[in-house]
């Protein structure tokens, strides 16, 4: 997985993980003794505003195409195209670290969007240890109006066999594109393609052969997809589909959220393994 792009690599004794500054994405967290929790597709074009499928993409400042909007506006915001700033803490910067974006730095890099032009300040954060990994993005309004946006970890969990996965603790839901019912309480692969779940901000677990991933929510988490493409994604080759689930903790949608001016927002969640 060889690139250029600019990446922060940590390593000690209880852990190992690598940060790509493009978008903030972490794309590798690996307990002493275990296997990596994240999926990478070894087929990912590592290039500058090119998409990353694997790791987790961040979903910011919309979900998906930006309604109203399909064919001018990137896919699930410009967030995950911008090159953050790489900032650290003055102590534990082996298990704590955070990047920044602003709206100033996303026009600087030509990736601002005329049809979402609100002034805000971000930042995200990643707490890590040899049992659990900490994901938070905190979102400021810098602007006089009220900023609405829909934003998620699109987080791609590395599985045995997502034939033998099943995604556990979600209410009902509906399938993207179908608006058809896609109940919740055991979601099992097949059938395959994307579910969205309103209202689902509790605990939720992903159990396969090998582990099983314990999702909590710290902070802000409304709503949630869970999403396998199957065979029908050209960026995931092989049989590269069957090593992951995506399960996307945020705020999308009827639950995207309303920010008055001047006030920030966080979504806070707490990943373990057991």
């Amino acid at each position: 997985m060889a690139h250029s792009l600019p990446t922060t690599h940590l390593n000690n004794d209880q852990f190992e993980a690598r940060i790509l500054h493009q978008g903030a994405q972490l794309l590798s967290f690996v307990p002493s003794g275990q296997k990596d929790w994240i999926f990478n597709n070894p087929n990912t074009p590592f290039e500058p505003e090119k998409e990353i499928y694997g790791g987790v993409p961040l979903v910011f400042p919309w979900f998906n195409l930006l309604i109203g909007h399909e064919d001018e506006a990137p896919n699930h915001g410009f967030a995950r195209s911008a090159v953050w700033k790489f900032g650290r803490h003055n102590s534990d910067l082996s298990k704590r670290v955070y990047f920044l974006l602003s709206s100033e730095m996303v026009c600087e890099q030509g990736l601002a969007s005329p049809h979402w032009n609100f002034e805000f300040a971000a930042r995200m954060q990643f707490i890590f240890s040899d049992k659990k990994l900490d994901l938070r993005l905190d979102v400021q309004n810098n602007f006089e109006q009220t900023m609405r946006f829909e934003c998620a970890f699109h987080t791609y969990f590395a599985v045995s066999d997502v034939r033998q996965t099943v995604v556990e603790g979600l209410p009902d839901g509906v399938w993207l594109g179908r608006a058809e019912v896609a109940p919740g309480k055991a979601l099992q692969f097949p059938p395959f393609g994307a579910r969205l779940f309103a209202n689902s901000g509790g605990s939720v677990r992903i159990r396969e052969p090998e582990r099983t991933f314990r999702l909590k929510n710290i902070k802000g988490w409304r709503s949630t997809v869970v999403w396998n493409p199957g065979q029908a994604m050209e960026d995931i080759q092989g049989d590269d589909w069957t090593r992951f689930v995506c399960v996307e903790a945020g705020a999308l949608r009827e639950n995207a959220v309303e920010l008055a001016p001047h006030q920030s927002y966080a979504l806070n969640i707490e990943i373990s393994v057991s």
